[in-house]
């Protein structure tokens, strides 16, 4: 049982730790995969199946995410909760051990 838990955890951290991606949405709320592919090349990411690596593009994640037009994005750029009039909260990990004790 506790190896479960360990092995949850240690995919949870792997995956939070590995780049994170970009996608633009469309005014319907649904994944817009060509503005996606459009605006990771206007600021020169790297566009890998349907996602932009957040990473290759970290100093224009803002940019991005208004090249995306009609719902935005889903990066996370400084002062984004601001910009969407919203509060956001990342999940701690101790929730996660919280919830993966229970």
């Amino acid at each position: 049982m506790q190896l479960s838990k360990l092995v949850i955890l240690s995919v949870t951290a792997l995956l939070s730790a590995t780049g994170e991606a970009c996608k633009c949405y469309g005014s319907n709320g649904n994944l817009n995969n060509g503005a996606t592919h459009k605006c990771c090349n206007d600021y020169h990411g790297v566009y890998s199946g349907n996602d932009c690596r957040a990473g290759s593009i970290s100093e224009h994640l803002r940019g991005f995410d208004k090249c995306c037009k009609g719902q935005g994005s889903d990066c996370d750029f400084p002062g984004r909760a601001a910009a969407l009039g919203q509060e956001m909260r990342a999940v701690k990990h101790v929730e996660i051990k919280t919830a993966l004790a229970k």
